[in-house]
């Protein structure tokens, strides 16, 4: 769960929280923030609890007719809203009525849904389907959904059981009405997307109010604009992905972006000898077992971010790295190796990072 502490020099450090899984960090983000209890900035923080995680707002400077109250309320229904749209564990919720449908007929969704689940097509697309919003039933078969299943190597014919029921292909999109349509018997999870799409709600709202400098942070991924109160760009660290080491291996400056991140190194489980990573590669059915420990993606879009990282997570560190060199990204990747963790950032990269 997301947490915040101060630290020396008035900082203030907020941990990343799940991606995929609740309670399990896939990869860590410390969101450094300079304040200066000097400066003259004007700075309103508030937080909450919203889909399984938890979110944090900060505002600088905000226009002094505004309301701040009405802008937390507004925060909180535009979260839930999201919430009430695609999640799983919601019966009413737009993604389990559509997952409950049989194939082939229509189902009717709103531009929101529309709009997440049209970018999760795109990104398995190009990503030649290491993205998967339907991915479920491989990442229970092996232990790591949320219906607490052991965590065992199944079976080859297990495997390819599930695998009949996993594919994006299957899903069709109609723009106008805006609805949904599986040809095959297939169900989608937007856990790697919503949070994301959610931050970008709440980023685009602040920003039709008039709020020109905010950080905005849902269960890890975060979008930025404008200044933090000491009136430099936000600085985000990347965590060392380690169970025993702490603190920041880089640090980026972000003005008016996104960024999100995603690993596989604190959720895993051991047979025989073999480490088993709770990233499932839909195309294989199984684990990876590349030593691509993180990636980072800095995107305008939280939710392209969001999608991107878990993408190239899935990809590993070359056919990651060759996906996100030739889309003109700009992503940051760690990589294990036998004396520790190989740094690997794109050229568009460089321009976000910190000495």
């Amino acid at each position: 769960m997301t947490s915040v502490a101060e630290v020396p020099q008035g900082r203030a450090v907020v941990r990343r929280s799940t991606k995929l899984l609740i309670g399990a960090l896939l990869a860590g983000l410390l969101f450094f923030v300079l304040w200066n209890p000097l400066s003259p900035a004007k700075v309103h923080r508030f937080s909450g609890a919203i889909m399984g995680t938890t979110y944090h707002v900060t505002l600088v400077n905000a226009p002094r007719n505004l309301s701040l109250d009405a802008v937390e309320q507004e925060t909180m229904e535009r979260l839930q809203a999201v919430d009430a749209l695609m999640s799983t564990y919601k019966p009413d919720s737009e993604v389990s009525g559509f997952n409950r449908t049989e194939p082939g007929r229509w189902y009717t969704v709103t531009e929101d849904t529309a709009q997440v689940v049209d970018i999760a097509l795109k990104v398995s697309e190009l990503s030649n389907g290491a993205f998967d919003v339907t991915v479920g039933p491989l990442v229970e078969l092996w232990g790591f959904g949320a219906g607490g299943t052991a965590q065992r190597v199944p079976s080859a014919d297990a495997i390819n059981a599930a695998r009949a029921r996993v594919g994006h292909s299957a899903i069709q999109l109609r723009p106008v009405p805006p609805g949904l349509r599986k040809m095959q018997p297939v169900e989608i999870d937007l856990s790697a997307i919503a949070k994301g799409y959610a931050v970008d709600q709440v980023a685009d709202h602040l920003e039709a109010r008039g709020i020109t400098n905010y950080l905005v942070e849902v269960g890890g991924e975060l979008r930025s604009a404008g200044s933090n109160p000491d009136g430099h760009v936000w600085e985000i660290g990347i965590e060392a992905p380690s169970l025993l080491h702490s603190g920041a291996v880089q640090v980026i400056g972000l003005g008016a972006a996104a960024v999100a991140t995603s690993g596989d190194y604190r959720n895993y489980f051991e047979q025989n000898g073999q480490r088993y990573s709770h990233t499932i590669d839909p195309r294989t059915g199984t684990p990876v077992q590349h030593r691509l420990a993180s990636v980072t993606v800095v995107h305008p879009s939280a939710a392209w971010a969001d999608a991107l990282a878990t993408a190239i997570n899935v990809l590993g560190p070359e056919e990651g790295f060759e996906l996100a060199q030739s889309m003109k990204l700009a992503v940051y990747l760690l990589i294990q190796t036998d004396a520790g963790f190989e740094q690997r950032s794109t050229s568009g990269f460089a321009r976000y990072l910190i000495n």
